[in-house]
């Protein structure tokens, strides 16, 4: 409904000025420096490199679509030196808005399928999208992880909703397990999903 889209929209801008200054800051070496601009497996969207994020482990962590968003990320933006030690972030923090902007809408609209109220979904979505907890998984580029999880985890329960509220019709049952194979790709704590 245009309530809704109000409510999201608001939701979005508010955030969106929360986080805006987290756009302009660098890559930091923390971690960074490992997932993105020491990462040689981003630098190409190639059949070997894309097999190689599915095959291997980086700092210990399986999380295949963590490189691939970052090699996404790569090819859109690319990577450049701002000082002899720092890269720009840019592009990177945008995409990390994004997908956090993301994740608060499939919020709110889980809540208002849990609770027919647009004021609830409202103040728990908006609650979500400026905790003090979520400020670091948005402003450094390596919890990229924990924002990829939440998406999809966050997706797969709105499509599981959906299959109940449907009649358990199979392609929300099946979008269900689509999604959490996406938020386990992404970080394994999604393992809790079930």
């Amino acid at each position: 409904s245009s309530k809704n889209l109000m409510v999201i929209f608001s939701i979005t801008i508010v955030t969106s000025l929360i986080y805006r200054s987290t756009l302009s800051s660098e890559l930091l070496w923390w971690d960074d420096n490992k997932y993105v601009f020491e990462n040689e497996q981003i630098k190409s969207l190639s059949f070997d490199n894309i097999s190689t994020m599915f095959s291997t482990f980086t700092l210990g962590d399986y999380n295949p679509l963590v490189s691939l968003s970052f090699a996404i990320d790569y090819s859109l933006y690319g990577l450049h030196k701002v000082s002899p030690i720092a890269y720009s972030g840019d592009g990177y923090h945008l995409t990390s808005l994004i997908i956090h902007l993301l994740s608060v809408i499939i919020l709110f609209f889980l809540c208002m399928k849990l609770s027919r109220s647009q004021l609830v979904s409202a103040v728990v979505a908006t609650l979500f999208a400026i905790h003090p907890m979520n400020v670091e998984s948005v402003a450094w580029v390596t919890e990229r992880k924990d924002q990829l999880y939440v998406l999809f985890y966050l997706g797969a329960m709105l499509t599981y909703l959906t299959y109940l509220e449907k009649g358990a019709k199979k392609k929300y049952l099946l979008l269900t397990g689509f999604f959490f194979l996406l938020s386990l790709f992404s970080k394994a704590m999604a393992v809790t999903l079930p």
